[in-house]
């Protein structure tokens, strides 16, 4: 386990979307290994350490027989805190912390209700405004509003 890690991390490949506020740009790539705490990923872009994302995680299940289950799907408010480069081929090694998390679906079904996270949108500003209205709706589904 590296030093600065203070969870042990899993290999585990989980779909992955990166939104950039900033940039309003999103990437979508897969994880190589999670924790708790956190993720790293490889992906084109080089994302800046400290930079906050938006991030869309899916994590696989299992049922008791071993077939592929529903799984659960996380929104995420994530930090970069490290960009390596890569290969030509891998790009860029990014690694986030996981500041906070909305549980938005434990049925990949559910997630008809969030398209704005299927497809890239060119407005940073209305998207913002659906994760805002998305976590609202999470919230009034289990009790919280």
């Amino acid at each position: 386990m590296n030093e600065n890690r203070q969870r042990p991390r899993v290999t585990l490949r989980c779909s992955l979307s990166l939104w950039n506020p900033r940039s309003g740009s999103i990437t979508h790539t897969s994880t190589e290994d999670i924790s708790c705490e956190g993720f790293n990923c490889l992906c084109n872009e080089a994302y800046i350490p400290g930079e906050e994302l938006q991030a869309m995680l899916e994590v696989p299940s299992q049922d008791r027989r071993g077939q592929e289950a529903e799984g659960l799907t996380l929104l995420c408010r994530v930090e970069v805190v490290r960009t390596t480069i890569g290969s030509r081929d891998e790009g860029f090694g990014i690694a986030c912390r996981i500041n906070d998390y909305t549980v938005i679906s434990n049925r990949r079904s559910q997630l008809t209700d969030f398209p704005f996270l299927q497809t890239a949108v060119q407005d940073p500003v209305a998207l913002q405004s659906k994760i805002g209205e998305s976590e609202q709706l999470v919230s009034s589904q289990i009790g919280l509003v």
